[in-house]
């Protein structure tokens, strides 16, 4: 609650000064106990597994059939917007549809109390849960009125009984979200109360498209039943609206912590539009497209692992082991500057930043990690590797260690690294010209890119005869001075005259380290050649390329591009 990690004068000192939550506070005794972000990984866990019982009962409330209630359950933990709520960091929205699937099943229960109990703590997990709470108000009064009309049972009893119940939560949510606002804008009078410019965006074509997947995303599993209920979406009409209007993208992809604010509506309508069907096939239809839809969209799905290398299982290896041993033996009361996925392994320190305020002293330690995306970004303009750089100029920070990438610069620092496992980077075929490209892929660091006239092959890059220019590129990393090795594997199927190949090393194409023209004579055809180069890097490069140019004598066959740094 402290410390922001952005220190910065476009971030407040508190989280207070981004949410109001009373929840959160709630937890600080918790996390006084176990101060780890494992620990708020498992509440985060739990809260998002717990709505599946509620989603349960309401089934059984609402159709009268236990297994297929069962059915409904087990969809919502193995839903997309469930799994990518809990796969993104910790954030309070996770903790929504808990409160939301009480609220739910307490008012169809017509339990009055527990219901009024169910939106106070739905208010008490952050400020803006007050747009679901007045949205649920509005649909408890949409349906006991049509309830009424049609002459059946009202979920709350009399007319009179409900209004003053659902009045006295309207007021109270009022109450709640000035006083909250107040609160924000005393810790940070800087903050925008409200943000028209993420509400109201320019909608690009793509962005059209995605919006369209999103919804799709978040209906197929469920066979696409809530559209034959939608009065029971009204209380996600908030979220949806902002999705739908926003062009911040964040708000209308899958692989975010935000589907967890509209997951528990999209349940409870499909289980209201499934009353009007054959229970049989309603049952068959939901266990089918729930499996197809965890299979395909799943934050572990081999489909989805293939979009991006941060959406790929996090498994353990020898590198993760060495990485975590060299965090631990930093001083416990050392300052740090960290990168914003590092961050979260060093936030109990008393002075941990991602972004280093101005009126403090340098960091003692900078850590990053050249191969992720997150060190060229910032959501503010300001990156790590900027950081990183700036630091470096004053000519007072030496390398601890170097885990292929994962480095620890300490100031004053003159030794030797103490950990080393070698940066290594190579042109991945699989990870050229994807047919998706996700939000961390826009941005072109640490990623090779091929022109459209070169073939990319399953283990190769196939270029034709007299095609001449570049064929590959990339990847724009930062690396330390030190010596390091090409190695490229090239196959050509006959022998030919004249220069095949030019292999460049640069810095954005304006700055020339080392360069290398590879002889159609030198190369023997119908095998793979593996050709060697080595070159000296006297200072930090801030975006290393890569490249390669075509002469278009010879049909060309390029199995591997690897580079690696060397003793």
């Amino acid at each position: 609650m402290f410390t922001q990690p952005r220190g910065t004068l476009f971030h407040p000192p508190s989280f207070l000064g981004v949410h109001f939550s009373p929840l959160l506070m709630a937890l600080i005794p918790l996390y006084g106990l176990i101060p780890s972000p494992y620990l708020l990984l498992a509440l985060q866990t739990t809260a998002l597994a717990l709505p599946a019982y509620y989603i349960y009962k309401i089934g059984v409330e609402v159709t009268g059939r236990e297994r297929l209630s069962l059915i409904y359950a087990i969809g919502y933990l193995l839903y997309p917007g469930t799994l990518w709520s809990n796969w993104y960091d910790f954030h309070l929205e996770s903790f929504v549809p808990l409160f939301v699937s009480m609220t739910y099943y307490h008012y169809l229960r017509g339990a009055r109390f527990r219901l009024i109990l169910s939106m106070i703590l739905l208010l008490a997990t952050f400020e803006r849960a007050v747009f679901i709470v007045v949205a649920f108000i509005i649909y408890v009064f949409v349906r006991e009125a049509y309830l009424g009309k049609k002459g059946e049972v009202r979920s709350l009893g009399s007319n009179s009984k409900v209004n003053i119940l659902l009045m006295s939560m309207l007021i109270i949510s009022a109450i709640y979200y000035v006083g909250s606002e107040r609160v924000m804008a005393g810790v940070w009078p800087e903050r925008e109360a409200l943000q028209p410019a993420m509400i109201f965006g320019r909608l690009s074509y793509e962005d059209l498209l995605v919006k369209i997947s999103y919804f799709a995303i978040l209906s197929a599993p469920l066979y696409f039943l809530s559209f034959n209920s939608p009065l029971e979406l009204l209380p996600a009409l908030p979220y949806l609206f902002l999705a739908t209007t926003t062009d911040y993208r964040p708000y209308f992809t899958i692989p975010w912590q935000y589907p967890a604010l509209i997951s528990v509506p999209f349940f409870v309508s499909a289980i209201f539009g499934g009353l009007n069907g054959n229970r049989r096939r309603i049952r068959s239809k939901l266990l089918i497209s729930t499996t197809l839809a965890f299979l395909l969209i799943a934050p572990t799905s081999p489909l989805m692992s293939r979009f991006s290398a941060n959406w790929a299982p996090p498994i353990p290896t020898q590198e993760t082991h060495l990485k975590q041993k060299v965090l631990s033996q930093l001083e416990a009361d050392a300052s740090i500057l960290a990168q914003e996925n590092i961050f979260p392994n060093i936030a109990d320190r008393k002075t941990a930043y991602t972004q280093w305020p101005g009126d403090l002293p340098p960091p003692d330690y900078i850590i990053f990690d050249v191969l992720n995306y997150l060190f060229y970004y910032e959501p503010v303009g300001h990156t790590t590797r900027d950081a990183v750089l700036q630091f470096l100029e004053t000519g007072d920070y030496g390398l601890v260690s170097n885990v292929n990438g994962f480095m620890i610069l300490k100031k004053g620092y003159e030794g030797s690294k103490t950990a080393q496992s070698r940066l290594r980077f190579n042109l991945d075929f699989q990870e050229v010209r994807k047919p998706f490209v996700s939000f961390e892929d826009s941005f072109p660091e640490t990623e090779f890119f091929v022109p459209s006239w070169v073939e990319v092959r399953r283990d190769h890059l196939f270029i034709k005869k007299e095609i001449a220019g570049g064929v590959w590129w990339g990847p724009w990393i930062t690396v330390p001075p030190g010596n390091y090795t090409l190695k490229l594997h090239l196959w050509v199927d006959e022998r030919a005259e004249g220069p095949l190949l030019d292999i460049n090393v640069y810095q954005y194409r304006d700055l020339l380290f080392y360069t290398e023209t590879i002889q159609g004579g030198e190369i023997e055809p119908g095998t793979i050649n593996v050709l060697t180069f080595g070159f000296e890097l006297e200072e930090w490069i801030p975006a290393l390329e890569i490249g390669g140019v075509s002469y278009g004598n010879s049909d060309l066959r390029v199995y591997k591009v690897e580079v690696e740094e060397t003793p």
